[in-house]
């Protein structure tokens, strides 16, 4: 009756055969311990296949978050195993066999199961052969490899398994369209089965093939499993002539991307090339060259880029601040414009920042990096979603720089703008008016006092270039962020890190005040 219902199946793999059994199960015309039975051998055949997986290559089809999850063979009851044992005894179906007597072995490390496991999953992988859908092939040579190794590395069925193997990539040699030769040359060089120096002759003949199509993903791969049995023969010179093949189909990759226009793509070519030749043996030359072709990939990226507009209406905010500072003395004026503007709060900041990252889990997902216009990296960023608290709380620090960023935005075009148009529209903050108030004020070093008043009396006259020169004063909020937004010279890496120091200063103090401005 197993048999017949799989037979029905779109294809012969277990998961696509559990499901005219879970059709079965569902007939409410049977007994329910009937129905049980149906939708328990369906859940056997649907358990998560991990062939690289040794002593656990059967995982749950699902994990929910509250702990439940689909059934493992660590979930298997000895009735379990009778209802198992009778299904394998009336089928005669290859991929039932394997999958039922894989799971019998596992739960009592039985031999005769392993051995009609691994006999039943090389019929299964010669029925499921096909080069243009290779998976479900390669898995089950895999997990008959390794089930047959459990029985010990000198066992018959071990032997006969990598044979089997081998006389498959003698058949393909690399003319396969897609990875299947490349895969069964990975696993025989695993277990070091084989000639290395006639495997190498395969996959370097499927290399060169995918490589004049041109496949470069395809090509790559071929050319790392043949640098690995160049390596075993202690062939330097094969070995090196592979990584710079390797190099070099990156080359070419982004040489491609850049006829077609695509320069973005061209760029992660680009950077990925001048990995590889700095890995090449003797190689590392081209990279100067590589470097500017990726520079200039960049700016053609930049230059094809479509932008998109957010407009923010700042209206009523900056009616705010000029009506803060209107009609006031100069020295009101002054403080109401350095002092007026909100500081970001840390807890309100934190807060925010894990709403976004819970409300909008994608963007939390991926780690990012941050390269230069050379390529080199300058800044990691790992996902927030992670099970490491370190990590973690490293994405949610990100996060929360780049929400304090837009705060300042916030504040600079709708407050601190508006306030100082207005400022130095009715005032004249010149050197002679600041001095008292930069002598008097605390927070100047002795012997500094006339660096910050020359450096703010500039800053009011829009004399950028003399500013730039004091950004590293200790000018209050609103002075630091007019200087950081209208400076002629910026910073923004400097910025960030200034702000990353302040939000872990407040950080440790947390314990002694529940919040505070940065």
């Amino acid at each position: 009756m197993t048999d017949t219902l799989c037979a029905a199946a779109e294809k012969p793999e277990a998961f696509y055969m559990a499901r005219p059994l879970e059709k079965r199960a569902a007939d409410e015309t049977l007994a329910e311990a009937v129905r049980d039975g149906w939708k328990f051998i369906a859940s056997i055949l649907l358990m998560h296949f991990r062939p690289k997986n040794a002593r656990e290559p059967f995982g749950p089809m699902f994990s929910l978050s509250d702990g439940r999850r689909s059934i493992t063979p660590d979930d298997l009851t000895p009735d379990h195993l009778a209802l198992l044992s009778a299904v394998i005894v009336s089928s005669r179906d290859c991929e039932i066999h394997a999958r039922i007597a894989d799971v019998i072995w596992l739960k009592t490390k039985d031999p005769a199961f392993a051995r009609k496991g691994v006999r039943a999953y090389l019929a299964s992988a010669e029925r499921l052969e096909d080069p243009n859908s290779w998976p479900p092939c390669t898995q089950r040579f895999e997990r008959a490899a390794r089930l047959a190794r459990m029985l010990g590395s000198c066992d018959p069925a071990l032997v006969n398994v990598l044979d089997t193997v081998l006389k498959k990539i003698r058949i393909y040699r690399g003319q396969d369209n897609l990875f299947l030769t490349n895969e069964l040359a990975e696993l025989l060089y695993e277990f070091r089965h084989g000639d290395p120096a006639e495997l190498a002759q395969y996959t370097l003949a499927g290399a060169e093939r995918a490589r004049a199509q041109p496949d470069f993903n395809r090509a790559r791969a071929y050319y790392e499993t043949t640098a690995k049995l160049y390596g075993r023969l202690k062939d330097k010179e094969g070995f090196g002539r592979m990584r710079l093949a390797i190099a070099e189909t990156f080359r070419e990759e982004a040489e491609a991307y850049e006829r077609v226009g695509n320069y973005l793509a061209a760029h992660v070519g680009w950077t990925n090339a001048i990995l590889a030749y700095r890995k090449a043996p003797g190689a590392a030359a081209a990279v100067p060259e590589l470097q500017a072709r990726l520079h200039a990939a960049a700016e053609r990226a930049k230059q094809r880029a479509q932008g998109f507009e957010h407009k923010v209406d700042f209206t009523k905010q900056a009616e705010h601040a000029i009506a803060s500072v209107a009609g006031l003395n100069w020295l009101a004026a002054l403080t109401r414009f350095t002092f007026g503007a909100p500081a970001i709060q840390v807890n309100e900041l934190r807060n925010v920042t894990l709403e976004q990252l819970k409300n909008h889990p994608l963007q939390a997902l991926v780690p990012v990096v941050h390269l230069d216009q050379r390529g080199r990296v300058k800044d990691r960023t790992p996902a927030a979603l992670l099970n490491d608290p370190q990590q973690q709380e490293a994405a949610i620090q990100a996060a929360m720089l780049r929400n304090a960023w837009l705060h300042r935005w916030h504040m600079f075009y709708g407050w601190l703008q508006p306030a100082f148009y207005k400022l130095t529209e009715e005032h004249s903050l010149t050197e002679a008016v600041l001095a008292p108030v930069i002598a008097s004020s605390g927070m100047v070093p002795p012997r500094r006092e006339e660096f910050f008043v020359r450096g703010l009396a500039a800053g009011f006259r829009d004399d950028f270039l003399v500013v730039s020169l004091s950004r590293r004063s200790k000018i209050p909020f609103g002075g630091r962020c007019t200087i950081s937004e209208r400076s002629l010279v910026r910073s923004t890496m400097k910025e960030s890190r200034r702000t990353g120091h302040c939000i872990a200063a407040f950080r440790k103090r947390r314990s002694s005040s529940s919040s505070g401005p940065i």
